[in-house]
């Protein structure tokens, strides 16, 4: 998305931007919760604020119940490190099968 693509530009990784980067996280998450919303064929796939740095497991603990659905997440998200997703990141979950 836009804004994905905004936020892993360079300027805002200093400490400084990181007033920005909260901006962007939270207006990705709202153009997320409308366009699960208004649009049917994303109603399948919900997001998931992430309320303090953790790891993509525990993650999944918290929204599927079970650490083994970890793939799901990675599988939607472009996530770097599995062991430190920032807390304020908006995560696609996808539905379990």
């Amino acid at each position: 998305s836009p804004i994905a693509v905004n936020i892993a530009l360079s300027v805002f990784a200093p400490a400084f931007a990181h007033n920005a980067v909260a901006s962007l996280e939270a207006l990705r998450a709202t153009v997320l919760l409308l366009r699960d919303r208004y649009l049917q064929g994303f109603a399948r796939f919900r997001s998931y604020v992430v309320p303090t740095t953790t790891s993509v497991w525990q993650i999944a603990i918290t929204v599927y119940g079970d650490a083994s659905k970890s793939s799901l997440i990675t599988a939607a998200n472009a996530i770097n490190d599995p062991l430190y997703v920032r807390a304020g990141t908006v995560l696609t979950i996808l539905p379990v099968q």
